[in-house]
């Protein structure tokens, strides 16, 4: 689980852009934790993003993103 400040701020971000918006979360190499996200303007599909951030990557929106984190 990441820390709260971390949580607060994807609540933030649910509030100002809705819990629908997709995101692109980042995951660390082998281990499963979040890394960070970045928000999906351009609703750009999975493969876009693998040349930037590799195959440790999903596509998801915020609500699912904040249930992630706090389970």
């Amino acid at each position: 689980m990441k820390n709260d400040w971390f949580i607060e701020f994807v609540r933030k971000d649910i509030k100002k852009h809705g819990p629908e918006r997709d995101v692109v979360v980042i995951y660390e190499n082998g281990n499963g934790k979040i890394k960070g996200y970045q928000i999906n303007w351009f609703h750009s599909p999975k493969e876009d993003f693998y040349l930037k951030y590799g195959k440790r990557i999903t596509i998801m929106n915020l609500e699912n993103l904040l249930n992630e984190l706090v389970l």
